[in-house]
């Protein structure tokens, strides 16, 4: 693969090596995808790229979520709503934990 970016004018490389038995101790972040994926017939390239970019898209806005949070606690503190974190922010903690396909699978039910 060329990793030089100026001669091929792309972003700098997106994927590293990672240590696979090092995913799996820290919580099987490794295998269980293997299995999934095998189980799932997950094969093309297309379809892993389009469940990494949802992966993405999760994580960006959990971070956003977090933000706001942090901004608003250090705004309001000890007097901060729950109501408010939860209008602002629980949608996306229940995508972040998968709460929300659950929930959404229980009420088309």
């Amino acid at each position: 693969m060329n990793t030089n970016n100026t001669e091929t004018n792309v972003s700098p490389t997106l994927y590293a090596d990672r240590d696979e038995m090092a995913l799996d101790q820290a919580g099987e972040y490794y295998s269980r995808h293997v299995v999934a994926m095998a189980r799932e017939k997950l094969e093309k390239k297309a379809d892993i790229a389009a469940e990494l970019g949802y992966r993405d898209h999760l994580i960006d806005e959990g971070v956003a979520c977090l933000k706001a949070l942090q901004d608003y606690i250090k705004e309001f503190g000890k007097d901060a709503d729950p109501e408010v974190i939860q209008a602002e922010c629980g949608e996306a903690i229940l995508r972040l934990t998968g709460q929300y396909a659950k929930e959404s699978e229980d009420t088309a039910a």
